[in-house]
């Protein structure tokens, strides 16, 4: 029993100090994706569902001001107009919430280019963005075909 003791007295001290947690391994990001197909198509819709906004609005707006003085515009089609403008505004939120984190980095920039400028301006850069989103996608299938 007396050499159990000993060996214990003389291992105990350098466990001291140890313990059983393991450190946490250094975190490795993720690979840069490409753009998914689904992605480049729900960008597609929304620039559709844009693109037919914006057409709604021009016609209200032209046929509400036919024959109007400019001074009674905003009192006469104010009411018409703003409902739609919010609609697009919410359409396009919604189509490409939270996109720009999912899709490949040209498309995130496309994204990001269509987003920096006001709504009813962003129609030309939306449809680059598209565009670039789907040849984002088509280069990366390409790319991975044997």
């Amino acid at each position: 029993m007396r050499p159990v003791a000993v060996l214990l007295c003389a291992v105990l001290p350098t466990l001291v100090g140890c313990s059983l947690k393991q450190d946490q391994p250094t975190e490795i990001p993720p690979p840069e994706t490409p753009t998914d197909v689904r992605e480049a198509h729900r960008i597609e819709r929304a620039v559709g569902v844009y693109l037919e906004d914006q057409r709604l609005i021009r016609e209200t707006r032209q046929s509400c001001a036919r024959g109007l003085p400019p001074g009674l515009f905003e009192r006469v089609c104010g009411p018409e107009l703003r409902p739609l403008v919010a609609q697009r505004r919410t359409h396009l939120h919604e189509g490409l919430d939270d996109l720009e984190s999912r899709v490949g980095p040209v498309c995130a920039a496309s994204l990001a280019a269509a987003g920096s400028v006001p709504i009813g301006s962003a129609g030309g850069r939306l449809r680059r963005a598209s565009r670039a989103c789907l040849r984002e996608y088509r280069r990366a299938v390409s790319a991975a075909a044997p």
